[in-house]
């Protein structure tokens, strides 16, 4: 809608008076669109306020949903843009402004997203790009599967180019591109009308030098097929999967909420390097992101990065099907990992692979805890995790994942345990040793020295100090004899716990009740 064409001019401005002139205004531009005399995307000196403004129609129209609150918004508008004008509108008016926003976009967005009717068509998929020398390319790269996704990327560039100039840039599949409507729309689609490298039978790799546009070989149709079905077995089974992880994600985060203002840590701040002993404070966090102010005491934070986390998993489920001049996730497997096997492998501290940070090489996630400490994992954690989600056209704000993170790096092992009652070797939560260490330096004594571990996010949930939520999520009898043979007491701290004992949640209007 509020895209412009490149060179196109205000069209009939002799046929009829209401059409726009070389100046008009707001309601002259609508009048005109109405009566069918112009279109979105024509060009035209909209006057704003005494000022001429070179501008379309579609642009003219959408900021007529802005009422005159917001700066005249001049420009094409894809999902990230949008999101940016309803935050200003947030900061600058207030909730009921934005809400009343978010109502006319919707509305003003599905209108014309009707009467557009945007679909693919094989005319839309109609490219002069040269596959023929993609063809022989993959073919002679098939043995170094990097190389041969590094030509994936060159082909999705000169495809999208190719889209771009068709149709002067208004070809539909183009435009759910750039919009954001649809996150990796053109890798799904790029199978008809580029060559792709698929694998056939157990790990034999074939080149697939036709496509669904121009027609497949009956061999060809066959071998992809296979992948096609597995692809959708697959993703029914990880759908579940992610589901699991999401309350996964709230097990292990759900004890997270701000409990202080300030913690009055010396390092940088973040979620990671709080020191708050239960939970986080409000320094470290910053930001609460609905509102924009200050996070306030009592925000379950956990729950949030939960579901922020946990909700855009379900998109890590399609990552099996095919793409120009790769293999499907069968031959990948042993390569390279994505979507929601990946995020399953960092977030349960499983890493297969060897990483490398700063151009030094390391077998597993507690390797490199070991070497760069608590922040070098934070960092590479962070990192892997965000590219995740940024690979299915998810933003999730860091403290999220800080969140999880935090979690994972929640228990130590204790090396020296000074005139604590603990011992070496002992492994327990900081928070727990925080304490301790705290009760004997009162009385004169020797703190506890201790050596930060990394679990997985199901090893961490299990590691709580409430052996009512570690019960609750996973080996029940197990959890519940354990704590029964050492006299466990619950302090009942977390959301689950408190659930379950019938206490009010100390969190949101619940807090220091």
């Amino acid at each position: 809608m509020t895209r412009g064409q490149e060179g196109k001019k205000t069209r009939g401005q002799e046929s009829s008076p209401s059409t726009p002139n070389s100046e008009c205004t707001l309601a002259d531009a609508k009048r005109a669109y109405e009566l069918s005399e112009v279109g979105l995307h024509d060009s035209i000196q909209l006057t704003i306020g005494g000022d001429a403004i070179e501008t379309t129609v579609g642009r003219a129209i959408f900021n007529e949903i802005l009422d005159g609150k917001l700066p005249f918004v001049n420009e094409t508008l894809d999902k990230n843009r949008l999101c940016e004008i309803v935050e200003e509108a947030y900061r600058e008016h207030g909730e009921e402004v934005a809400v009343d926003l978010l109502n006319r976009i919707d509305d003003i967005g599905f209108h014309f997203a009707t009467r557009m009717g945007a679909s693919i068509s094989l005319e839309t998929l109609k490219t002069d790009v040269n596959l023929a020398e993609y063809v022989q390319k993959a073919e002679a790269q098939l043995p170094s599967v990097e190389e041969a996704l590094q030509t994936t990327e060159q082909l999705r560039t000169e495809l999208l180019d190719a889209f771009e100039k068709d149709a002067d840039g208004m070809n539909p599949l183009y435009l759910m591109h750039i919009s954001g409507a649809r996150s990796g729309l053109t890798r799904r689609v790029m199978p008809g009308v580029g060559v792709m490298v698929a694998s056939g039978f157990g790990e034999k790799v074939v080149v697939i030098q036709n496509n669904y546009r121009g027609g497949l070989l009956p061999l060809e149709h066959f071998t992809l097929c296979k992948g096609a079905r597995r692809g959708l077995a697959e993703t029914a089974i990880k759908v579940a999967s992610a589901g699991y992880l999401e309350r996964k994600f709230a097990d292990v985060a759900g004890e997270v909420v701000v409990t202080e203002e300030d913690c009055g840590t010396q390092k940088p701040r973040n979620v990671v390097n709080c020191e708050t002993t239960y939970g986080v404070c409000a320094k470290c966090y910053g930001v609460n992101l609905a509102t924009g102010q200050p996070v306030e005491l009592g925000e379950p934070v956990g729950i949030i990065a939960a579901t922020a986390l946990g909700g855009p998993a379900v998109q890590l489920t399609t990552r099996t099907y095919f793409t120009p001049i790769t293999s499907g996730y069968q031959l990948l497997r042993s390569t390279i990992k994505t979507g929601l096997p990946r995020l399953t492998e960092l977030v349960e501290a499983r890493q297969d692979s060897p990483i490398e940070v700063d151009g030094a090489t390391y077998d597993s996630l507690s390797e490199l805890l070991e070497a760069q400490g608590v922040e070098g994992v934070h960092q590479y954690l962070l990192a892997a995790l965000s590219e995740v989600y940024r690979e299915q056209g998810v933003e999730i704000d860091a403290k999220h994942f800080e969140v999880i993170i935090r979690q994972m790096l929640s228990c130590v092992e204790i090396t020296d345990a000074g005139d604590t009652k603990l011992y070496a070797g002992q492994k327990v939560s900081r928070s727990l040793v925080i304490v301790e260490n705290a009760r004997v330096v009162e009385g004169g004594g020797k703190e506890a020295t201790y050596k930060p571990l990394l679990y997985g996010i199901s090893k961490a949930a299990l590691s709580s100090e409430s052996f009512l939520a570690a019960a609750a999520f996973q080996q029940t009898t197990n959890v519940l004899t354990k704590a029964a043979l050492r006299g466990a007491v619950d302090p009942l701290r977390g959301l689950r716990e408190c659930v379950i004992a019938g206490k009010l949640i100390p969190a949101g209007t619940g807090f220091g009740k």
